[in-house]
């Protein structure tokens, strides 16, 4: 890989994994999981910078990582209200994870349409399974429910 490229890549993975109470709520191995996921967005994210000079990819990347930010932070709370969230609240905070969403169509995720019928199989899942479902749509692996 190119060395700036390479040196782009490296500062979005540390802004994402670096802050801590990103992934409060979560285990150690949910946190792991989600941290992995965040690495390899950031990774993508520097990745699209290739043509970009320094300027302009600094702004495409405060930008398109502040998304990824709000989505690890909103993740990291649905984990902390999931077990005592009702299913209509947790389709409130499912819409709030997935609303930074259309800023970042490098991730190739396609947001649900019925966050309902999520926040139900979320509410009726083990956390760790809740998670790597939640991080698979994420991904884009899964484009319907």
């Amino acid at each position: 890989m190119d060395e700036p490229i390479e040196e782009r890549r490296q500062q979005a993975i540390e802004q994402v994994t670096g802050d801590m109470s990103l992934t409060e709520n979560l285990s150690d191995s949910q946190a792991e999981h989600m941290l992995s996921w965040a690495t390899r967005s950031a990774s993508w994210l520097a990745v699209q910078t290739a043509e970009m000079d320094e300027a302009e990819a600094a702004t495409y990347l405060e930008e398109k990582l502040a998304g990824l930010r709000k989505i690890i932070r909103r993740v990291n709370n649905l984990m902390g209200d999931l077990p005592d969230a009702a299913e209509d609240e947790v389709a409130e905070i499912l819409e709030k994870v997935f609303r930074p969403v259309n800023d970042l169509p490098e991730l190739g995720c396609q947001v649900p349409d019925d966050l309902d019928a999520l926040a139900a199989r979320l509410k009726d899942a083990e956390p760790d399974v809740a998670l790597a479902f939640l991080l698979t749509i994420l991904s884009g692996e899964i484009t319907t429910l």
